[in-house]
């Protein structure tokens, strides 16, 4: 094992000169040498590697090829042991010549994968197969989850056999009555390791739509059926929640499966029936392509809602992100047209005002992903993304409104769709400034705070967070450019990712010298509290 980690990391990592190595001396950086023609080494070429130890260990045998570390289909257990040997493997990997020459702590991550999945008990345990791991491995920073919509074999849910009008309307919900409610979980785990000591990232090794049969255990009406779920515009709207809903979360990155072409969980038909893309992908090309930024919050003051046993759920789903002069705001409906569940939706159309915290725009694009939500692209492309120039007339003093002349509807947004809009402003919101003894950290999503008691502004902007000098001690100032609109500033310090507000919110953009009594290095939010709500 010790010899497979050296030449893991000397292929990924040490330099190979033609002239001075040799393929004896360094024989797997010369196997990537005449793979790539260069002696550069990959850890020069990214910024970052993650190395995720297995994959879904947790079967432990349900399928004969996949094993973990526990008894034979003992599913789930063995999380402690999983655990250990990834501790050991990475001592193993840090023992590499090339871990300190390349600088490779910088560069390398370490992910565990866990399973759906992970709570924090009444007595303030955390269980859970990936928790349970992470607990025994303290040199792992991610923990992997799935983040798949639609019924998940995994947790024993069976895929629908029928395609009907009720099937559509929960797949247009499976976010909400799905993954939201495990997440939230995973991450109140996340936060309790983390003031234990452990933090950790939550990332999706893979996920996007689902609803699928194992291979080979359904028939073939059953598998035709839940192609067309798993590829209907409707599961792109849930798949898009769930990625936006999860980032909500604290999740940082997510990866879809999968690119490919065929049945199941491709992306794309196959190339003799013209390599369609599934709605799912488009999404997550959009998603990629005209949303960056910082996440902000958004307040919902009304929606309409559908009930599901003692739950109520919105079905409409908005989402924003800011970034320099840029405002996007995401649109999800949930809502199925015409008659289902016992209730008429007639043409399925939204009102829906969005209220920003800038008054004009000079300039406002839509992209949309709409039409049938029972739709797919399998046997043409019904379903394409569009693209929009928006008069920026119809943003007025803040307020902007999806109808006909905003790219929607005349009833609003139309329904099971996605809009993307992106506001841009003419004046640049203003780079956060701090005092040289400060250095910039990474951003990272704040805890969830509570706007004003009048529920008409919200904390939803990030301006920086930063990071002392390791072993500052003493008086520190800090200040920053201030924020268009912003009426309030929360400012609050942690060693971790725990947040405590350590003084009143100020109204400039300014606060006294801090005392800094820790040697650790802390973290500081400054949050400008502002209107987004719709």
């Amino acid at each position: 094992m010790h010899s497979r980690c050296m030449a893991l990391i000397e292929y990924l990592a040490a330099p190979y000169d033609a002239r001075a190595d040799t393929p004896h001396s360094k024989p797997w950086a010369y196997q990537r040498y005449m793979q790539r023609g260069v002696g550069r080494p990959w850890t020069d070429d990214f910024s970052q590697i993650s190395i995720e130890f297995g994959n879904e260990t947790w079967h432990n045998g349900f399928f004969s090829d996949w094993l973990g570390f526990n008894k034979r289909n003992a599913i789930t257990q063995g999380g402690p042991e999983y655990g250990l040997f990834c501790q050991y493997l990475i001592e193993q990997i840090k023992q590499s010549p090339y871990w300190t020459s390349q600088h490779l702590a910088n560069k390398i991550r370490f992910n565990l994968g866990g399973f759906y999945n992970g709570s924090v008990r009444p007595d303030g345990s955390v269980t859970g197969y990936g928790e349970e791991a992470v607990q025994h491995c303290r040199d792992a920073v991610t923990l992997e989850h799935a983040n798949y919509v639609g019924p998940k074999w995994e947790t024993g849910d069976k895929s629908m056999s029928t395609f009907t009008d009720h099937g559509v309307q929960e797949t247009l919900l499976g976010w909400l009555t799905s993954n939201a409610k495990v997440q939230a979980e995973w991450s109140k785990a996340r936060t309790a390791l983390a003031k234990a000591g452990h933090p950790y990232d939550l990332v999706a090794y893979e996920g996007g739509p689902s609803g699928y049969a194992i291979p080979g255990h359904a028939s073939a009406e059953q598998n035709a059926t839940n192609e067309h779920y798993g590829k209907s515009l409707a599961m792109a709207v849930s798949a898009l929640d769930a990625w936006m809903g999860s980032y909500q979360l604290g999740w940082t990155d997510q990866c879809f499966l999968g690119y490919g072409e065929g049945a199941f969980w491709n992306s794309h038909t196959l190339m003799g029936k013209g390599f369609r893309p599934s709605p799912g992908w488009q999404a997550l090309a959009m998603r990629n392509r005209y949303v960056s930024g910082e996440l902000m919050a958004v307040q919902t003051n009304r929606t309409p809602t559908i009930q599901r046993g003692q739950e109520t759920y919105p079905l409409i789903g908005v989402y924003a992100a800011h970034q320099g002069n840029v405002w996007s705001v995401i649109v999800v409906s949930r809502k199925l047209n015409g008659q289902h569940d016992g209730v008429d939706f007639g043409d399925g159309c939204t009102p829906v005002t969005i209220h920003l915290p800038i008054a004009t725009a000079t300039n406002i694009m839509l992209h949309s992903l709409s039409g049938d939500p029972r739709q797919t692209n399998l046997d043409a492309m019904n379903i394409s993304i569009k693209e929009l120039t928006i008069p920026t007339a119809t943003l007025v003093n803040g307020a902007f409104t999806i109808d006909a002349h905003s790219g929607g509807s005349e009833g609003g947004l139309p329904p099971g769709s996605i809009y993307i809009y992106n506001f841009a402003t003419g004046d640049k919101v203003g780079a956060p400034t701090v005092s040289t003894t400060l250095t910039t950290a990474t951003k990272l999503l704040p805890p969830a705070l509570t706007g004003p008691a009048d529920g008409a502004s919200v904390v939803c902007t990030i301006v920086s967070n930063t990071l002392p000098d390791r072993g500052l001690l003493g008086h520190v100032n800090l200040s920053w450019n201030p924020v268009p609109n912003a009426k309030l500033y929360d400012v609050q310090i942690s060693t971790s990712n725990s947040f405590n507000t350590i003084m009143d919110t100020v109204g400039q953009p300014r606060i006294p010298p801090l005392n800094w009594a820790s040697k650790e290095s802390s973290i500081v939010w400054l949050l400008p509290v502002n209107v987004l709500y719709y």
